[in-house]
């Protein structure tokens, strides 16, 4: 019987070793589709997939750190306004919003509102300046004088009943200057960077907008 046991406890350690080491993990160092710096640990079992700490930086500058679990976000992720000045923190397992740092540039757009309706806002999730620097980079600014001036700039990202993004635009204004509103290509924007929690009406999820305003000088 002692002899059954000792057999099954070798057994049972052997295949921990065995699943440890397949299971094992590596630092990673790579660049996101937005050309921010990710740090992250993969499975050595399965390369390319994200599991354990990852860390967003541009410039040395960190911008969001947290867990991946099989390539997926889990857990209480961090996003950065600043230096050491969280903007958000979000819970990936719940699926709710921890903290949100108010910012006064953004506004909401839900049409078909009436008096005394409860409104809970959409959220974007992981905040707005890693989406701000993403966009900056995919804008048109195609048209604008050259003249020195200082032109609102405007982002407006249009979310469905699920949460899904269906539509990022970009408008550029001034006192004596206005573009059209031009649409951004989509794809670009389907990624854990632009993740959002649907506005909700009287207990119910709806479509909302969401513009950022923005400030663009010409020099």
């Amino acid at each position: 019987m002692m002899k059954t046991l000792s057999t099954l406890l070798l057994f049972f350690i052997v295949f921990l070793a065995v699943a440890q080491e397949s299971d094992s993990t590596k630092v990673r160092s790579k660049k996101n589709a937005f050309g921010f710096k990710e740090n992250f640990t993969e499975l050595i079992s399965k390369p390319g997939i994200r599991n354990g700490l990852t860390q967003i930086f541009q410039d040395q500058v960190i911008l969001a750190y947290g867990l991946y679990k099989n390539d997926k976000r889990v857990g209480r992720w961090r996003f950065f306004k600043h230096k050491d000045s969280v903007e958000q923190i979000f819970n990936y397992d719940l699926n709710k919003v921890d903290y949100n740092r108010p910012i006064n540039t953004i506004s909401y757009v839900i049409d078909s509102l009436k008096e005394g309706d409860r409104v809970i806002k959409p959220v974007k999730i992981g905040g707005f300046r890693m989406a701000f620097k993403a966009i900056f980079q995919e804008s048109h600014h195609y048209g604008i004088p050259i003249n020195p001036a200082i032109y609102d700039q405007f982002y407006i990202f249009t979310v469905n009943e699920a949460g899904i993004l269906t539509k990022v635009e970009e408008k550029v204004s001034s006192k004596d200057y206005n573009t059209k509103t031009t649409a951004l290509k989509l794809n670009k924007f389907l990624n854990d960077e632009f993740r959002f929690i649907p506005a909700y009406v009287n207990g119910k999820p709806k479509e909302s907008k969401i513009v950022l305003k923005a400030k663009l000088t010409v020099q």
